[in-house]
């Protein structure tokens, strides 16, 4: 399998995928919530897209048909990231899946423009408030 750099945007999708799926996984809208509440930021569609891609291809994540949750490989790093109260720590699940996929902290590439059923269901995801 072809080695993949990973992006920042990458740490908070699989973060984003972690934290919002159940056992039928997260769909595309459950991601970007997800992600808005991690990050307080959207993801354009080269960074869903992309990250995706990246994510399925290094095995960290699987589809279920138009749905995505974490894989056994990354069930496997036994991530914690609850704290001392029990209560989930965003912070620290970005940590630890940012040392697991070897990211620095620089910025990436700038988002190129989305398309437009991307930005429909952005706006339908903003519209739900």
């Amino acid at each position: 399998m072809v080695d993949r750099k990973y992006q920042s945007s990458d740490v908070v999708l699989l973060a984003a995928i972690e934290f919002s799926s159940g056992e039928k996984g997260a769909n595309i809208r459950d991601i970007i919530g997800a992600g808005d509440y991690i990050n307080h930021a959207i993801f354009t569609e080269k960074e869903i897209r992309g990250g995706l891609f990246r994510l399925l291809c290094g095995g960290w994540i699987i589809e279920i048909g138009n749905c995505f949750a974490t894989s056994k490989k990354f069930r496997d790093q036994k991530i914690k990231y609850s704290t001392p109260t029990g209560r989930h720590s965003t912070r620290k699940l970005r940590m630890q899946i940012r040392e697991m996929l070897e990211v620095s902290s620089g910025s990436d590439d700038l988002p190129l423009a989305d398309n437009e059923e991307y930005k429909k269901t952005v706006k339908e995801y903003r519209e739900g408030f």
